[in-house]
């Protein structure tokens, strides 16, 4: 009897370890040697620029299929400002947008000839 005994109590340790490990990885670490990935999914579209000011670029754009977005105007901040050297309100671009945290940033923002 001492043997079904001893089955949930190992299966109970299994189980506390695998739980303790599972928390540990979640966990943010304060150790320097562990990286933590970074990579952001990227989406790209097109859109018409229609307002840059103070590091921001408004974009009227095609629907975004990879967020499930439709064409809408809204406004995003540029991952370096000058993403738009070279691009007026009024013009067509590519662009690429990631996700960091709630903001959308463009990362890449190329100017498409008409």
């Amino acid at each position: 009897m001492s043997r079904f005994l001893l089955l949930p109590a190992i299966f109970g340790l299994g189980m506390s370890l695998s739980f303790s490990a599972h928390s540990a990885d979640a966990a943010p670490s304060s150790s320097p040697n562990v990286s933590r990935s970074t990579s952001l999914q990227e989406h790209q579209a097109i859109g018409k620029v229609t307002a840059l000011a103070g590091g921001k670029i408004t974009l009227a754009h095609q629907p975004i299929p990879s967020l499930n977005w439709p064409a809408m105007e809204m406004g995003f901040a540029l991952a370096d400002p000058n993403l738009t050297r070279g691009i007026a309100v009024g013009e067509t671009v590519r662009f690429v947008v990631v996700q960091r945290d709630r903001d959308y940033i463009v990362t890449q923002l190329v100017k498409q000839t008409p």
